[in-house]
């Protein structure tokens, strides 16, 4: 909850704080995390693109995307990078 209001540019948690926003997660309704979590990001030890990959990899690896996929990303994000 801490890295999440780190987190929020919209200010959410402000406003929850201050009574306008009710039942928000963390703040006065309970964060509960999930006892079996499908897939873990660190987000705060790993790059945006390093979790993207490993959602990639999870998702190809149940079966919701080809492996194909994550070929066309990575071939989109080489030719954006080429500008």
């Amino acid at each position: 909850v801490e890295i999440c209001e780190q987190r929020d540019v919209k200010g959410f948690y402000g406003k929850a704080r201050a009574g306008l926003i009710k039942g928000f997660t963390g703040v006065d309704d309970p964060y509960e995390a999930p006892l079996h979590p499908e897939i873990t990001l660190l987000t705060g030890k790993e790059t945006p693109q390093e979790n993207a990959e490993r959602i990639m990899e999870y998702l190809i690896g149940q079966g919701f995307l080809l492996s194909d996929t994550a070929e066309i990303v990575k071939e989109g994000e080489e030719l954006r990078a080429a500008g």
